[in-house]
Parts: C-alpha cells; sequence; structure tokens
C-alpha cells in the first residue's frame, strides 16, 4: 500500500447528531488550529445510553479506535430543573491526552435581591449565586478540584469572532421568555469563554483549554427586585501533558464536534426536571424511569410536530454562521447526504460502506485500488460550507 496521509472516520450523521446543542459543542474549536495528522486515523462513533431512560440513547461520541471511553450518563441531581447530565472522559492509550465532556448543562443557578430569593432558588430547583462570567465558572471550577495544583491561567478568549451566534441565541431566548405570561423579562445575555490553563495533577504538568457557554435571563420579581436566572454549560476540556496539546487539539477538536446529545433525550430530561420542580417529589430509580420513558416519547411526538426539526435548523444556522471564525475543522458530505466533521488538512475524501469514510491529501490515493484495506465501493466526497 502506498504511504499517504489518511482520516478514517465512522458515520457522523444520525437523528441524535442533527440536533440540539451541537452547536455548544462546535464552539470549542473556535479558536483551535489545525495539527499535523498522523499517517493514518480512524476514528468510531459510541452512543451513550441511559439506564435509568429504559437504554435509549443519550449522546453520540466520537472518538479515535484504541481510546478508552470513561463516564456516562449521571442522575446526580446537582439541580432539580437538569437532574441528569452527560459526563464522559476519552483518554488516549497513554493516558496523556484527554477530551472532556460535561453537559448539556453543568449547573443552573439564580441570583436575586429579594428577601425571597432562597425561596425562590428552592422552588425552581437551582442554586443560589451571584452570577459570574463563564470564565469566572472555569476557575471556581479548577479551583475546586482537590485533585489539582499549581493552577496558572495562561489567557482568556472571549471569543468575541462569534458574536453574531450569541446574539443570535440571545434572540431566541428572548423571543421564548418574552412570550411567558408574568414572566417579566428585562433582559438576555449570552457569553462564552476559552480558558487556556496549566496545572499538575498527580505530580504530572498538564496544559488545558476549557470552553464554556453562559445564559443569563434577567427578570423582576413581584416585589420589584431583579432575579437572574443562568444556566452554564456545556463545559468541554482538551487536555494533555505540558507539551503535547498543540500537537492534538485537530483530533481533540474534531472530537468536540463530533460529540452531541441526542435531541429526544436532552427535551426528555429538562421536561423530567420541570416535573420534579413543579411536584418537589423523590419518587426513586423505578419512578425516574417511568418518568424519562413518558417523557422521552412526547419528546419523540414533538419531533414528530416539527420541533425538533426547528432545533435542527436553528443549529444548522449557527454552523453556517461560523465560515469565517472556526478553525482547524473541514465539513465533508457523501451523495448520501451525510455531513462529518473532519480536521483540516485533507483535499480528498471517499465514503464507502458500513459508514465509514477515508480522507487523504494525496491525488494518487484511491481507496478502490485498495481492496485488501479498503473493502467495498467507495465513492468521492465534496467539502462544504459551514
Amino acid at each position: 500500500m502506498e504511504n499517504v496521509s489518511t482520516f478514517v472516520v465512522g458515520n457522523a450523521d444520525s437523528p441524535a447528531s442533527r440536533a440540539w446543542l451541537v452547536f455548544a459543542a462546535l464552539l470549542l474549536v473556535l479558536a483551535f488550529p489545525s495539527a499535523a495528522m498522523p499517517a493514518e486515523l480512524r476514528l468510531e462513533r459510541r452512543a451513550i445510553t441511559d439506564p435509568q431512560s429504559g437504554g435509549v440513547t443519550a449522546a453520540v461520541v466520537t472518538l479515535p479506535v484504541g481510546w478508552r471511553l470513561e463516564g456516562g450518563v449521571n442522575w446526580d441531581f446537582l439541580t432539580s430543573c437538569y437532574p441528569a447530565r452527560i459526563k464522559i472522559i476519552v483518554k488516549s492509550p497513554g493516558d496523556d491526552t484527554w477530551f472532556n465532556y460535561y453537559g448539556p448543562y453543568s449547573q443552573a443557578f439564580l441570583s436575586g435581591q429579594s428577601p425571597f430569593a432562597g425561596d425562590e432558588a428552592y422552588k425552581m430547583g437551582r442554586q443560589l449565586v451571584p452570577f459570574m462570567s463563564p470564565e469566572e465558572v472555569i476557575r471556581e471550577m479548577l479551583a475546586g478540584d482537590r485533585a489539582i495544583a499549581s493552577i496558572r491561567i495562561v489567557g482568556v478568549d472571549k471569543c468575541e469572532g462569534n458574536a453574531a451566534n450569541r446574539e443570535r441565541r440571545r434572540q431566541e431566548i428572548g423571543a421564548i421568555w418574552g412570550s411567558l405570561p408574568g414572566a417579566n423579562l428585562r433582559d438576555v445575555r449570552v457569553e462564552e469563554a476559552i480558558v487556556h490553563a496549566t496545572f499538575t495533577k498527580g505530580s504530572v504538568p498538564w496544559e488545558a483549554k476549557f470552553h464554556a457557554m453562559a445564559e443569563y435571563i434577567f427578570t423582576v420579581d413581584s416585589l420589584g427586585g431583579e432575579q437572574v436566572l443562568w444556566d452554564v454549560g456545556p463545559v468541554i476540556a482538551l487536555q494533555a501533558h505540558a507539551g503535547k496539546l498543540g500537537g492534538c487539539e485537530g483530533i481533540l477538536s474534531a472530537m468536540a464536534a463530533g460529540t452531541m446529545v441526542d435531541p429526544v433525550w436532552g427535551i426528555a430530561m429538562q421536561n423530567v426536571g420541570h416535573q420534579m420542580v413543579q411536584r418537589r417529589l423523590d419518587q426513586g430509580r423505578r419512578a425516574i424511569e417511568v418518568n424519562m420513558q413518558q417523557a422521552i416519547e412526547s419528546a419523540r411526538q414533538m419531533g414528530q410536530a416539527g420541533s425538533a426539526g426547528g432545533m435542527a435548523e436553528t443549529n444548522a444556522n449557527v454552523m453556517r454562521g461560523w465560515t469565517n471564525t472556526l478553525t482547524g475543522i473541514d465539513l465533508w458530505r457523501g451523495d448520501d447526504g451525510v455531513t462529518h466533521s473532519v480536521p483540516t488538512g485533507f483535499r480528498f475524501g471517499w465514503s464507502g460502506p458500513d459508514g465509514q469514510t477515508v480522507y487523504s491529501d494525496n491525488p494518487e490515493f484511491d481507496p478502490n485500488r485498495d481492496s485488501a484495506h479498503y473493502p467495498g465501493d467507495w465513492s468521492p466526497m465534496q467539502t462544504v460550507p459551514w
């Protein structure tokens, strides 16, 4: 077989990958340059299932073959309004490069000056905390991790190039809250940040880039006091042993772009959270499973009615807006319409059987000429704009 640079990845287009929260995961790659790819790299996609929901798919994760996937769905009830979240770490074979995902929402807070703010936070299933910027939340997260030490913030990127997409999101939130009776909406803000940090973990020096988005909803309560409902998440981190992060950001960014929450599970989880907040019930493991199954069926009906499709279109519009700001990732599409996110640097691509694709920067390479390594029929693919 000729010596060429190739990249192989599994099918990246499924109902789970077309909608809801994909834009939040993709935001992480805004500041990451592409890195040199190894001679051949194969990626696979694994489903994260939720046993509490009857084993339905909660998320799909993209990772290189041979890397370890740890974690899953965590019903930690950190806040009642978002009782469950995806918490995963993907580790390289040498355990020196990690991809972390924690979301879709990491925290749910309420800030308020009213004497009843604590009661309001309890009723909403939120924590009463003065609102902070995304970078402040990341700093607090690092400071609270007892496993790490010698934390140093190298830089903070406020993602100014993504301002248009934050404004689009702000308008979407405003339209939803503005239509709620008695919401008394005053303002909506959306912020994000990438924090570049170094630290030691078990005496080993690490380097990492953390991304987080925060949404702030300013309202007025019945006594005229201001309340701020704010959510943070997902929090995503690319980390490696000191000096190695720059050489693996391309593949870590592709993993971030290809890791996303299933829209049906996400909507269902929110619905269950809202039910728990309203009823203040601790129903136990079996009750959670029943509620999630009912909520999933309801979410599927919403999808059939076009709600999930609307979310998919919203996220597609956000992605298209990143043409001038996103670096490190290209989109490829075959005749079947499936879209794949791939590190930049490849000029030729083919789609083959079993949902695999192969990429190369050598114009002489053709997988159809190497049936031993690439069995079946392969057809050319084309890059597509964001």
